[in-house]
């Protein structure tokens, strides 16, 4: 016996037409838009953005993976799903092996594509791992080989090149983050998922610290954080274009506070592209000194709207913040958190907050139509921090509590919501 269900010959053509259907509307939207028109570089999509044209794409992905659950044979796509760490782990040799800097991307496109056996020697690999590795990466996109397949003459892409040590883009410290402490937590869902580990995380479990944060204050290694700041700034083209672009910022006047704003991953494009903004970015002493050294090479006209100020998110606003401050922004900071806890860094802002200032919460809200990236996120929070991604009315529950009063949701271009609350 197979196993398998009967064929289902009207659902699978059933979700084959709604993604013909859902491709069709994409089409109409893209062939309608300017092709001279600008393309905003921090958003999800490659395309002119508006909501609707976000609801379009995620509706046409969306599609198309419904269509191929209902034309995979089930082992197959298990199997597929199952060996996605293979591909994660060839990324990763990519990345280590120096692979970015040596092949000819689409900035040189009169280079010719580099032979196996020569990339091997270059970056001191042996050729047959190294195929495979690339293979991989070309069924991905990643990587392209030249003319006819098995041609064995590889190029670089796009998105090589946001791998490279000179990307303004630090996904090389996303990449060895991913890879490391995150994976080996990421590995210990199986036991967290079990009742009695509820709240834990996988870097309890192997660390025996509670979370990723306690994990980088005791270790010693201070390039563990510095290198999960640079890789939370890696994710700021796919993550702060929402917040920036999508949220009024063009009213606020006083000043804007960024609560656990590391080295400044939502502030540096919030400040590019609005001239008038003037951002506190708070953090621990340690993160601060890591993004002095940051800010030292930003452009001088950013720099004087920015300040740098150590401060316990647990505790009051210091004084004259408090006075000045006209909106806190908190984005990827409660989610790493439990209930209590977020209610008391909320706590401690509403203990100082002007009746006329807000709260923004900049966070993955959890709406049922979520993103692939939007559910990875959650499973990681999961591993690092015993957390998990929340609903709005999750979110909107912790204001409560704390003493704000939620006042609107922002659905964003990004995966990002912004949720904004004022004193209640």
């Amino acid at each position: 016996m197979s196993g398998l269900a009967p064929w289902d010959k009207q659902g699978q053509l059933a979700a084959l037409k709604q993604l013909r259907d859902s491709t069709d509307n994409l089409i109409k939207y893209i062939s309608e838009q300017d092709g001279d028109a600008p393309i905003t570089p921090s958003a999800a999509w490659v395309f002119p953005y508006t909501p609707d044209s976000k609801h379009l794409a995620d509706s046409w992905r969306n599609d198309w993976s419904l269509a191929l659950s209902k034309t995979l044979n089930p082992t197959q796509l298990l199997v597929e799903f199952l060996c996605g760490d293979h591909e994660s782990s060839a990324l990763h040799a990519f990345h280590t092996l120096g692979l970015a800097e040596v092949l000819p991307g689409p900035n040189n496109s009169s280079a010719a594509g580099i032979e196996a056996p020569i990339l091997a020697e270059k970056v001191g690999a042996h050729v047959e791992g190294l195929r495979s590795v690339l293979r991989m990466l070309k069924r991905a996109r990643i990587v392209e080989e030249e003319g006819e397949p098995l041609s064995d003459r590889w190029r670089g892409t796009v998105f090589t090149e946001v791998l490279r040590k000179e990307s303004p883009i630090p996904m090389g410290a996303m990449v060895e983050y991913a890879r490391d402490e995150a994976n080996q937590a990421v590995q210990l869902v199986p036991e967290l998922v079990k009742r009695e580990n509820a709240g834990k995380s996988g870097i309890s479990i192997k660390y025996q610290q509670p979370d990723l944060f306690a994990l980088y204050a005791t270790d010693g290694d201070a390039r563990r954080i510095q290198r999960f700041n640079l890789a939370m700034q890696s994710l700021s083209p796919i993550i702060a274009g929402g917040p920036t672009e999508d949220y009024p910022w063009k009213d606020v006047t006083g000043l804007v506070v960024d609560i656990g704003g590391g080295v400044g991953g939502q502030t540096i494009p919030l400040v590019a592209r609005w001239d008038h903004l003037k951002i506190q970015i708070q953090d621990t002493e340690p993160v601060i000194n890591d993004a002095k050294h940051v800010w030292a090479g930003m452009p001088p006209p950013w720099t004087a709207r920015v300040q740098l100020q150590a401060h316990d998110f647990l505790k009051a606003q210091p004084d004259d913040t408090a006075a000045a401050a006209q909106i806190y922004f908190l984005r990827f900071v409660l989610h790493d958190w439990a209930d209590s806890i977020c209610i008391d860094i909320l706590k401690a802002l509403r203990s100082k907050a002007k009746p006329d200032s807000k709260v923004l919460l900049l966070e993955v809200v959890v709406f049922g139509d979520d993103s692939r990236y939007a559910n990875v996120l959650s499973v990681h929070l999961g591993a690092v921090a015993g957390s998990h991604e929340r609903t709005e009315s999750e979110y909107n529950a912790l204001l409560v509590k704390a003493g704000w009063r939620p006042s609107k949701t922002y659905r964003t271009r990004s995966i990002m919501s912004v949720i904004e609350a004022v004193p209640a």
